[in-house]
């Protein structure tokens, strides 16, 4: 469903005309807006603490670092993402991607 996420520091939305990561490079930290966004699905796939792999589903302008963060504050912790790998971008999924190998053969990709 929808919920309210409150943008990274260091990502490129603008506030007065400023990406919010050039001003998180010097230091600058500014107050932002909750934004709507989709998660489509969350699912845990292993869960060894202190350790936590999910799949997330979600729509355009969802920040996941940002939900390892805030997954970690509501339970009264602290935490960061160490592996992230996108899965599907739009239309495209990791399924339809060639291997290097595949990549550098002529006949392939042809």
């Amino acid at each position: 469903g929808d919920i309210q996420q409150v943008p990274p520091m260091h990502s490129a939305l603008k506030v007065n005309g400023q990406r919010l990561y050039h001003l998180a490079r010097r230091g600058i930290e500014v107050e932002r807006n909750a934004r709507q966004v989709t998660v489509h699905s969350l699912q845990v796939l292993d869960f060894k603490p202190p350790k936590i792999v999910l799949n997330v589903d979600c729509g355009k302008g969802f920040y996941v670092r940002t939900l390892g963060a805030d997954l970690a504050r509501a339970v009264g912790s602290v935490g960061h993402v160490s592996e992230l790998r996108r899965m599907r971008s739009g239309e495209y999924s990791i399924s339809d991607c060639l291997s290097i190998e595949e990549a550098s053969d002529a006949k392939v990709i042809a």
